[in-house]
């Protein structure tokens, strides 16, 4: 078993995807919106414009090459894409990952019945059980608050790194 996990986003994080949010919220609710109107939308409107953004609109997506190359580099640890995307973007996000040779062990996705579920209370459920194998796990997170609710929501002690990605592929340590 290896020492450390790194467990990273995909949107936004590891692919940049606001094009591809843009177009599906245009072709759903007739104009282009940005992530945060998004947000804001009832649940059933939002989870087809998500849908439609991770399947049909995948190819509008920008590949983080700094994090890629950082994971590429990272041969003696474990590498888990921890998304929110639902169960039914599966297909797209792998060939995605795939196509843009990212390394990973493993890709873990949200059931699609808890599509509804903030994602930070989802992702810490997913977190917990890794912190329970690992001695030490990296975080990269593209949204403050996730991180904050990933710093307080550890149930088991082991080395956190948290690091912050900024949508031009720049990335800090937050403490």
């Amino acid at each position: 078993m290896k020492k450390k996990v790194i467990i990273v986003d995909f949107d936004d994080t590891l692919f940049f995807t606001e094009r591809c949010t843009s177009a599906g919220s245009k072709e759903v609710v007739g104009r282009a919106m940005s992530k945060a109107a998004i947000r804001k939308l009832e649940p059933g409107i939002k989870g087809r414009v998500y849908d439609l953004s991770s399947s049909k609109y995948s190819h509008l997506s920008r590949p983080n090459r700094k994090l890629i190359r950082i994971l590429s580099r990272s041969k003696d640890s474990d590498i888990v894409v921890l998304t929110a995307r639902t169960e039914r973007s599966r297909r797209p996000t792998v060939a995605l990952l795939k196509k843009h040779k990212v390394p990973f062990d493993r890709a873990i996705f949200r059931e699609n019945r808890l599509a509804d579920t903030s994602d930070e209370i989802w992702k810490i459920g997913k977190i917990n059980r890794f912190a329970g194998r690992y001695r030490e796990i990296d975080f990269y997170e593209d949204k403050p608050e996730n991180i904050a609710h990933f710093k307080h929501g550890l149930a088991h002690e082991c080395k956190s790194t948290f690091i912050l990605v900024e949508a031009d592929g720049t990335h800090r340590r937050v403490v």
